[in-house]
Parts: C-alpha cells; sequence; structure tokens
C-alpha cells in the first residue's frame, strides 16, 4: 500500500491523478493488491494486522448509544490500533451521532466478521429510533 511519505514520484503522481489508469495499470495494481492479501492471510505481509477486539468494542460503543465516548477516539490513534481503514469509522461515527442527537434508538442487527483475505474486519448494524414503528 503506497504511503505519501515514501512514495517515489511515479506512485505520488498516481496517487494524485491515478483515477483513469491504463489498463495494464490497473492489472498490475490489482494483481499487487490479490499477491499482498494472500501474503496477508497467511501472516507473510508487512502490514498491520486486523484487530477485531477493537471492531466490536466500536460496535458495542455504537449499541450502547455512548455517543459522548466517539470524542474520545483520536485519528492517529484510531490508525495505530484498528488500521488505515479506521477512516470508515467516521461514517458510523457520524450516523450515530445523526441518529443519536435524535432521541434513543436500538440496534436491530449486527454482525461482524475479520476476512484476512480481504485484509479487512467487515461489520454491518442496523438501528433504528425505539419510537419508530415496526
Amino acid at each position: 500500500m503506497p504511503r505519501w511519505a515514501t512514495a517515489p514520484p511515479e506512485v505520488r503522481e498516481g496517487l494524485l491523478d491515478g483515477r483513469n489508469p491504463t489498463p495494464e495499470a490497473r492489472a498490475a495494481r490489482e494483481q499487487r493488491v490479490v499477491d499482498t492479501a494472500l501474503a496477508f492471510a497467511e501472516g507473510e505481509a508487512g502490514t498491520q494486522d486486523l484487530n477485531p477486539e477493537w471492531d466490536r468494542e466500536f460496535m458495542r460503543v455504537c449499541a450502547a448509544q455512548d455517543i459522548a465516548a466517539f470524542d474520545a477516539y483520536e485519528a492517529g490513534e484510531m490508525a495505530a490500533e484498528a488500521g488505515n481503514s479506521s477512516h470508515e469509522v467516521r461514517g458510523w461515527v457520524a450516523a450515530f451521532s445523526a441518529l443519536g442527537a435524535t432521541g434513543r434508538y436500538e440496534v436491530g442487527y449486527e454482525y461482524y466478521r475479520p476476512i484476512r483475505h480481504f485484509i479487512a474486519g467487515f461489520g454491518v448494524m442496523t438501528a433504528r429510533r425505539e419510537d419508530t414503528p415496526r
């Protein structure tokens, strides 16, 4: 996974303006992702491991309506604990904060599964205001 601070100039250019890669460049990028995922699943990639405990605790905070706990999260700490995809958590924070601002809510469905071959933990949660008719 390229990082701005360590990427060579041609990779930086691709990060800034890489929306329309050539078919060859797209195929090469896809193969790198597949190769990395296979290595990660075998414990041989140099990338940060999944942290299902952190993911599940975050989902518990969402379900518990502990909106104030979101204020304790810091971006750097989240990346260190939850990995580079922790930015996706901000969408959950926004959704549950907005829902919580309208009143009490209840979680109707919750699912989580770490999938090493995808280099990610996948979570789904549905919630609705408690006063919403079923």
